[in-house]
């Protein structure tokens, strides 16, 4: 790297890389909770290798702040460093206390998350689908024949119908995972990251799904052990949007102050 690279890009990328590589490898490969991940991942050292040469090529090329999972990247770092050591207590303080704080804002009040153990923090979570909600859009929204805005979708959709497995949705990515342990139970801390980039809308098949409903769907379909319907695992599942201070409404906290506070983050963001 050169002079005027910024410290925390020769910090993130120095040896090869070998300082971030952990936060890009599948939980298969940490967390040994089968119920929820399975076996290991094969090929995931291939995908490592691949996200760190991409930082690397825009460190170089420019607009590598731009990028989402780099500055997800750069926040977790903050919190966990290279996590060779993430049995060091002020790893976990300070995620417990950040859990403590955000949580404590919602006026219904639920007890926080609280880690006794941190496992791993993962970055580009692999999330299957969700096979009960593929179920459901066929067998109940879909039962009087399709539904959508457009005619060149309806007809693929009437398509889709007459396959007994057909797919709606697939498989999706998640942003970023925080797995721990808290007593015998094992928590997950599903996270979306949206920094200047707003939710998706965008969904192919079901016009009135977003981004973080599939995100949702697809972590509890996992969280409830899929089709064996363990509810019990809820208990352990958290989601959180991880977005600017600016971004904040005023029910869970209010913007920080800035030049565009005026606007009111509730007006600029779907998510809001």
């Amino acid at each position: 790297m050169s002079d005027l690279t910024p410290r925390i890009v020769d910090t993130l990328l120095a040896n090869g890389g070998e300082n971030i590589r952990r936060y890009f490898q599948s939980p298969g490969n940490a967390d040994r909770d089968v119920r929820i991940w399975g076996e290991k991942s094969e090929g995931n050292e291939e995908k490592v290798d691949k996200w760190i040469e991409d930082f690397k090529k825009k460190a170089y090329g420019g607009n590598l702040d731009h990028q989402e999972p780099w500055v997800t990247l750069v926040a977790l770092y903050g919190l966990f460093g290279d996590q060779k050591d993430l049995d060091n207590r002020q790893h976990l303080e300070s995620i417990n206390y950040l859990l403590s704080d955000i949580f404590g804002k919602r006026h219904d009040k639920p007890a926080p998350p609280k880690f006794d153990r941190l496992v791993r923090s993962h970055m580009e979570v692999y999330l299957p689908e969700n096979l009960k909600y593929r179920k459901y859009i066929q067998k109940e929204i879909f039962k009087d024949g399709p539904y959508h805005l457009y005619r060149d979708r309806k007809e693929k959709l009437e398509e889709k119908l007459e396959k007994e497995n057909a797919s709606f949705e697939g498989n999706t990515n998640l942003d970023c995972l925080i797995s721990g342990e808290s007593g015998d139970r094992k928590i997950h801390l599903f996270i979306e990251a949206k920094f200047l980039s707003d939710i998706s809308k965008d969904i192919t098949y079901v016009p009135v799904r977003n981004q973080i409903a599939r995100n949702i769907d697809c972590a509890m379909w996992l969280m409830t052990k899929r089709e064996e319907k363990d509810l019990d695992g809820l208990k352990d599942f958290w989601f959180l949007l991880l977005t600017p201070g600016i971004f904040r409404t005023e029910k869970y906290g209010g913007p920080v102050l800035s030049p565009i506070a005026p606007f009111g983050p509730q007006r600029s963001r779907l998510f809001c």
